[in-house]
């Protein structure tokens, strides 16, 4: 009977021990399905960022091909504006030497008008 008793103690104490098993693996189980939960959220709000980036990115990228638009027209411009402004200095520059030109020949006129000594 005695081995009986022994038997039933150890069953008992196999019995005890796979069912603190049991119950730490189902902690374990739950903690780990609670850590997913939380890991699935953390994707989907690194996603969502993510998105929103990528958004902001795609228009500072609209914004920085505008300014250079914006740049290059206005040096455009602004090539122009020398161009013009280069023109109208060799324009002057040569009524500058037609009126030298003119009051050179007036002086010219006048001297021989003026009776010398006779």
């Amino acid at each position: 009977m005695e081995l009986v008793n022994q038997a039933a103690e150890h069953i008992k104490n196999v019995d005890d021990h796979a069912a603190e098993r049991h119950a730490r693996a189902e902690t374990l189980v739950k903690q780990a399905i609670e850590q997913l939960k939380i890991a699935h959220v953390r994707v989907q709000s690194a996603d969502k960022l993510e998105k929103e980036c990528s958004v902001k990115v795609q228009d500072a990228e609209k914004l920085l091909e505008q300014a250079s638009s914006r740049i290059a027209a206005v040096e455009a411009e602004l090539s122009a504006a020398k161009q013009r402004a280069k023109a109208a200095e060799m324009r002057a520059n040569e009524a500058e030497n037609a009126l030298k030109h003119i009051e050179e020949a007036l002086r010219t006129r006048i001297v021989e008008k003026i009776p010398g000594p006779i």
